[in-house]
């Protein structure tokens, strides 16, 4: 049990100090083992601007391949981020949060903040949980504050997805996409 430790313990600072290179040295890097993976890291690079988030496998000598969600802030995400639902979970998410909002055909707003720690590649590269809640135009909660899960996708593409990033080959499809 010391040895596996341990050798995550190198796995982590390796991976870090390659994401921390390539984000030019700006960055809050932090690299997550990935479920039952012990070789393929989550890496999640924190900069004022943005939370960027990829994959690395230390059987592969490429690059992480970078997913970039640009922070965003509003009324409506400050409404929800004052309730004492998203303090409780700011709170269990040591403050790892991306807060992330979506107009609604009612004029109303939605927002979801996402704990950002933990994810796997694909629908749920962000997080897989978070809160949410329906913000009104003029700023007021339409409703509770809820959580909810991202769903998960368990297609035969992204096991296979997930197989070529574990061997080291890199991403099936290696373009940074923009949320």
């Amino acid at each position: 049990m010391s040895a596996y430790t341990l050798g995550g313990w190198a796995i982590n600072d390796r991976v870090e100090a390659m994401a921390r290179a390539q984000t030019g040295g700006t960055a809050q890097v932090t690299a997550y083992p990935t479920l039952f993976q012990p070789v393929l890291r989550r890496v999640v690079a924190e900069t004022p601007d943005a939370v960027l988030v990829g994959f690395h496998s230390v059987l592969s000598d490429g690059d992480i391949h970078w997913e970039r969600f640009e922070r965003n802030r509003s009324p409506a995400i400050e409404a929800v981020a004052a309730t004492p639902e998203a303090e409780v979970f700011r709170w269990f998410s040591m403050d790892n949060l991306y807060w992330r909002e979506q107009p609604l055909e009612s004029r109303n707003t939605l927002v979801q903040a996402l704990d950002h720690r933990y994810g796997m590649p694909g629908v749920s590269s962000l997080g897989f949980w978070g809160i949410r809640a329906v913000v009104d135009p003029a700023g007021r909660l339409v409703g509770p504050v809820e959580t909810f899960q991202t769903p998960r996708d368990a297609s035969r593409a992204a096991w296979q997805d997930l197989w070529v990033r574990i061997v080291g080959t890199g991403p099936a499809d290696p373009t940074v996409r923009a949320d």
